[in-house]
């Protein structure tokens, strides 16, 4: 049972951790908020910097620490492990799994009823990790956010290039956040398949640009990572799952998708529990055969991070 409901604690207290906090802050979501880091000074300085902007808002902001976070109701990890100059994949991956191990290990032990959120890349490996390691936390209150931008900008894009934005269903980017893919038939436009829309085929091969992590690789050589898009979809997100009058609705997120027995992005009923189920997704032979390409390459990112080969 959690020990404090309302309350949201973000592991990984830097620039994303810190506008996460200010966006829920501001939004008055949750009603206390625990900034939690292995840098003192970050979260000290965060903290201050954030006190600034609680007054009137009724939320309590505060540094706390992994024990206090593991009794919250929303658990959101931000913290990741950046990858460093001639470092190769395997070794980034080895490092990551035992940064994640490390962080599992001090929010332990935590409530059954709690919920897990991961923005950190790779997201459907850490998903792997902490469903793993919390075998007692139902899978479905484990998740990241998986390709929720990627499908944002595929049904931005149908709205920019039809004129409606409130005339699009069943649009969805599912795989993985670095190589999104478009299902493409089955995404309607006034409930026609935006394949029998002209314009919309004449463009697809640019939609591809627009839904990938072109736009992050742009924001990255220009100011360094991108923060304010993440930050935007856990407020959401984190709304969803605390505002119990909210509707039911559908989501991209990173899950364990049991017919695959991997983790990876694919629409979702989300409510106050978690995963309520998965969307049944008919998907081209085209579109089966990436899904099944991006299931290999999370299995053997899982086991190239235990040390196997």
């Amino acid at each position: 049972m959690i020990h404090h409901p309302g309350r949201v604690s973000i592991i990984g207290a830097g620039t994303l951790g810190g506008t996460i906090a200010y966006s829920l802050m501001m939004a008055k979501i949750a009603q206390e908020i625990l900034l939690v880091d292995l840098s003192i000074n970050i979260v000290q300085g965060q903290v201050l910097d954030l006190s600034e902007a609680a007054a009137n808002t009724g939320v309590v902001i505060r540094a706390g620490t992994f024990k206090e976070a593991g009794q919250s109701s929303v658990i959101i990890v931000t913290a990741d492990a950046q990858s460093l100059p001639n470092e190769s994949r395997s070794e980034w991956l080895m490092r990551s799994r035992r940064l994640f191990l490390s962080i599992a290990s001090s929010l332990s032990p935590v409530p059954k009823d709690t919920l897990i959120v991961i923005t950190s890349d790779p997201v459907d490996l850490y998903v792997q990790f902490f469903q793993s390691y919390f075998p007692h936390v139902p899978t479905d209150r484990i998740f990241g956010i998986g390709t929720t931008m990627a499908t944002e900008r595929f049904r931005t894009w149908i709205g920019d290039m039809t004129d409606c934005q409130d005339c699009i269903t069943d649009a969805y980017c599912i795989g993985t956040q670095k190589t999104p893919i478009v299902v493409w038939n089955h995404a309607k436009f006034k409930s026609n398949s935006i394949s029998t829309l002209p314009l919309l085929v004449a463009e697809r091969a640019r939609l591809e640009t627009i839904v990938s992590e072109h736009r992050s690789n742009l924001i990255r050589e220009r100011k360094g990572r991108a923060w304010y898009g993440t930050a935007a979809v856990m407020t959401r997100l984190t709304k969803a799952l605390l505002c119990p009058h909210l509707p039911s609705v559908i989501w991209v997120l990173s899950v364990h998708v049991p017919r695959l027995d991997s983790c990876i992005s694919w629409p979702v009923i989300l409510g106050t529990t978690g995963i309520q189920s998965l969307v049944q997704l008919p998907l081209d032979e085209i579109e089966s055969a990436k899904v099944m390409k991006v299931v290999e390459s999370n299995t053997m990112d899982f086991q190239t991070s235990m040390g196997r080969t």
